[in-house]
């Protein structure tokens, strides 16, 4: 039989690719209920990156892996979201008591989050995947050192692009949404709850990440590769939101800003035998619901405790999947609907929109953010050692 590379038997253990949110948080959520893994991850050491807002249903989750109070420590706690027209006028405001009186979110310096996941964990960082074959009743890798492992089981959390999916799935790539984005932080003592300001083709959002941070993003209609590597963002962003009422100055520099084009999976992937991914690697969706990382974590906690209560194999694969498919489909709706409204540029079209949000009544606001907090499949959050995988 062959062997990992300590010398474990590699039939017993299984294979987390990726050393993201969701691939960390399995990493965690497996050591609390005792299942043998090994976790890889191409870069060599935990990403870095902006900020991140988590909603009250990935920080319930978190707790139970007993991370809440490092990650309360770090970061900013908010209780409200908000949207904004470019002069600062409110079109919405949530309140997260009203959707359920101790539910709160946390804004979060994105490489402080990774570097509490990755505490305690036996990750090899600095070895990524090369290939990734199944064979009868395992499956064989061959990592970038040129070693080839066996395990019972490989579980893809490699992000958007993921080598994962690409060699065991049939899958289609990404398509972009058709609106691009740059990501930044900012010094700031101002303890901002999220809120956005939505122009026409171009919204921006700041929230507080705290230690006196403020994380800062911008979106634009753009073709894909346009804006790659173009020298003069900052002082794009400058203009392009000279006219909006935000309370901090823009960067002034190019190495301030992260860019990105932003995409998404057409079709969601999630197990193909012994093979399982989670994450953006099963269903990369548009940021405009903060819940891209918060699905992630719920991935990663209803697979563990579907391995934990079935073992290893097609039974736990399959209630996993069967679990996250409909809710991970039904937020990725919402969230490419709401990016499409958010950038609309005709001009009527964008105050009918801005009326639209103002006239939306409270409680169907806090109602819509139940759903996607506190709503069908999303995770109970009894402890790990309960083995309980059934969702609210």
């Amino acid at each position: 039989m062959s062997v990992t590379s300590d010398g474990r038997s590699g039939q017993k253990r299984l294979l987390i690719v990726g050393g993201g949110i969701a691939g960390l948080t399995l990493g965690c959520a497996f050591q609390q209920a005792g299942v043998p893994f090994d976790l890889i991850e191409r870069v060599p050491e935990p990403a870095g990156g902006a900020g991140i807002m988590l909603g009250w249903n990935a920080v319930q989750l978190l707790a139970t892996l007993g991370l809440e109070r490092p990650l309360l420590e770090l970061g900013q706690r908010f209780e409200q979201v908000r949207i904004l027209d470019p002069l600062g006028r409110t079109l919405q405001t949530v309140s997260l008591p009203e959707v359920h009186s101790e539910a709160y979110g946390l804004g979060l310096f994105r490489p402080e989050l990774h570097h509490v996941l990755a505490e305690g964990l036996p990750v090899q960082w600095g070895v990524g995947l090369q290939t990734v074959q199944v064979e009868p009743g395992s499956v064989r890798v061959r990592l970038s050192s040129g070693e080839e492992r066996v395990y019972a089981a490989v579980i893809g959390a490699d992000g958007l692009h993921s080598r994962v999916r690409e060699q065991v799935f049939d899958a289609d790539g990404p398509v972009y949404t058709g609106y691009t984005c740059w990501r930044f932080v900012a010094e700031s003592p101002l303890a901002l709850a999220p809120t956005e300001w939505w122009g026409a083709g171009r919204r921006i959002g700041l929230v507080a990440t705290g230690q006196n941070r403020l994380y800062g993003y911008a979106t634009l209609n753009a073709p894909a590769g346009q804006h790659r590597h173009a020298a003069g963002s900052a002082a794009l962003l400058r203009r392009l939101f000279a006219d909006f009422a935000l309370p901090l100055a823009l960067p002034e520099s190019d190495a301030e800003l992260i860019h990105h084009d932003l995409y998404e999976l057409p079709r969601h992937h999630w197990v193909s035998g012994p093979v399982a991914l989670i994450g953006d690697a099963a269903h990369a969706m548009p940021p405009n619901l903060g819940q891209g990382a918060a699905l992630g974590i719920e991935d990663a906690v209803v697979l563990a405790r579907a391995v934990q209560r079935y073992g290893v194999g097609a039974q736990a694969f399959g209630v996993y999947a069967q679990l996250r498919r409909n809710r991970a489909a039904a937020l990725a709706r919402t969230s490419r609907h709401l990016g499409r409204v958010g950038q609309w540029e005709h001009p009527l079209l964008v105050t009918l929109r801005n009326a639209a949000l103002v006239a939306t009544p409270q409680r169907a606001l806090a109602a819509q953010m139940r759903e996607q907090l506190l709503g069908a499949g999303v995770p109970r959050t009894a402890p790990l050692g309960d083995a309980a995988i059934t969702e609210g």
